[in-house]
């Protein structure tokens, strides 16, 4: 499914979140849902309002800052490595490329992750 949203949505350039919602289970967070806005690169470049939800969150980070929206993405870093799914909303940017950082605002690990299209704009 990973490969699928890559496909579709790249690195989530210019995607606004609207929606954030945390389901705990066991104590721990284990399932997170966005709704976010985002253009289809194979739709046209046509925005939509997808729902990515991420099951099994080994790792929540999300820092809010006075004054700076955490909510609306230049580029996300979307990996997978030895099973763990990797949404690093806020990664390092060099012009080699994005690099998961460690400090980063917003970022999701997890081992399941799926989506479903809300709305075509």
């Amino acid at each position: 499914m990973l490969d699928k949203i890559i496909l579709d949505y790249g690195v989530l350039s210019d995607a606004l979140i609207s929606k954030i919602i945390f389901e705990e289970r066991g104590g721990r967070i284990g399932k997170v849902i966005i709704t976010m806005t985002v253009s289809n690169y194979s739709n046209d470049y046509k925005y939509e309002i997808i729902q990515i939800t991420f099951e099994n969150v080994i790792k929540l980070r999300f820092v809010e800052i006075e004054n700076v929206s955490n909510l609306v993405i230049n580029a996300a870093l979307l990996k997978e490595l030895n099973g763990m799914i990797t949404f690093d909303f806020f990664p390092e940017n060099y012009s080699t490329g994005l690099i998961e950082d460690p400090n980063s605002d917003f970022e999701i690990k997890c081992t399941q992750v799926n989506y479903e299209v809300i709305e075509i704009l």
